[in-house]
């Protein structure tokens, strides 16, 4: 199911039980892979601020966005880019919104360099 699909099914039965439930989870952020729960718990770990996650932003699904410093990070894994398309298509999108990527690696290997990286530039 699509948002528009659920707005118009909540259109319908606004009085339903469950149509507030169903508007509230509208407006919120989902996780969709253990890659971007791990990366939360990372910034948790180091206190750092939380993104918005799995948002638009200027017409592309973004993994992580802070608003307030336009900074826009992707998380990269290969079961998600296995194949030339998936890669192709991702590093395209990625250049014409110009944004960060992390791999698994980045974020469960090197935990605390990317942490550090992820501060510096939330910071500036």
């Amino acid at each position: 199911m699509t948002p528009p699909y659920i707005e118009a099914c909540i259109a319908r039965n606004p009085g339903k039980p469950g149509a507030a439930k169903l508007r509230r989870a509208l407006g919120a952020d989902v996780v969709l892979s253990f890659l971007e729960k791990g990366f939360l718990a990372l910034l948790d770990a180091h206190e750092l601020p939380r993104p918005r996650t799995n948002v638009d932003r200027r017409g592309d699904k973004v993994d992580c966005h802070w608003a307030d410093r336009d900074l826009t990070i992707e998380l990269v894994s290969y079961r998600f880019h296995g194949t030339r398309y998936g890669y192709e298509t991702d590093v395209t999108r990625r250049r014409r919104s110009r944004h960060l990527a992390f791999s698994y690696g980045d974020v469960f290997e090197r935990g605390d360099a990317t942490a550090a990286e992820i501060a510096g530039l939330l910071a500036d």
